[in-house]
């Protein structure tokens, strides 16, 4: 089956893959084949990645957590790769060790907490092949603890996300606030509401540069991360308000105010 986006900035993600509520194979729940149509001509595609992996959470492995969210994302003109970490310390990683000691058992804590970091990647047009396994090459935005994850349209935001596709995908009605919506018997589309973006320019947390604007450029979303990281907030708000300001919806005044507060 299919799973897309709405179009946004003529771009719509397509994850094409088989959503049950069976059997876990190999610790992830997987799509077949996920891309980006550009302007419904040009394909960025990433092959076969994990929309959620697990670990086990005990020490007979008798539950399963989830370990990551994994997303393409777009937010205004640029395409991201989101790996949202659930945050739980699951039994194979967590931070505090248990060991043996002189008269008992001791608390160690392992100070490497690797596992519980987000991770943001900025996806170049000029990608047109990129794997899961290969996101290195590419920018890294943000790598973190803290809740630095930029709001966009993706398709799977949570892990509970999935079992409400399963859900659509296999009930005429569904209740509370729909996630999706089915376009016919193989193909949902998700209901993207709240996108950090103004004018395209996508709000993101880069290390070292805090919450910027990701200015659209014409050479490309390298090149504006390149005028991003030699510029400051300043020239993000008068690019900003070099356009309609009236055009704005309530969200994204919302994003600009709270964004440029004090400033």
């Amino acid at each position: 089956m299919k799973v897309q986006s709405a179009e946004h900035f003529g771009k719509r993600i397509i994850y094409e893959m088989a959503i049950d509520d069976g059997y876990i194979q190999n610790y992830e729940r997987s799509v077949n084949n996920g891309e980006v149509c550009l302007n419904n001509s040009d394909t960025i595609r990433f092959g076969k990645f994990p929309v959620l992996t697990y670990e086990d959470d005990g020490p007979v492995g008798s539950y399963l957590s989830v370990r990551y969210v994994n997303n393409i994302v777009l937010i205004g003109d640029f395409i991201f790769f989101v790996k949202l970490n659930s945050g739980f310390e699951t039994y194979t990683n967590f931070l505090g060790q248990r060991e043996h000691g002189w008269g008992g058992m001791m608390e160690s804590k392992n100070s490497n907490d690797a596992f519980l970091k987000h991770e943001v990647y900025l996806i170049p047009e000029s990608s047109k092949t990129l794997s899961y396994t290969n996101l290195h090459s590419v920018p890294r935005l943000f790598w973190g603890r803290t809740e630095n994850i930029p709001r966009g349209v993706q398709l799977f935001p949570d892990s509970e996300s999935y079992s409400a596709a399963f859900t659509t995908l296999q009930q005429e009605k569904t209740f509370g606030e729909p996630q999706y919506k089915r376009l016919n018997e193989t193909t949902l589309e998700a209901i993207s509401d709240k996108i950090d973006h103004v004018f395209g320019a996508a709000r993101v947390y880069v290390d070292g540069f805090g919450w910027r604007f990701l200015i659209p450029n014409k050479e490309g979303a390298l090149k504006a991360l390149d005028v991003l990281k030699s510029t400051t907030d300043k020239e993000d708000r008068e690019w900003i308000e070099s356009n309609d300001m009236s055009t704005l919806t309530e969200y994204q005044r919302e994003l600009f105010n709270k964004h440029f507060a004090g400033n």
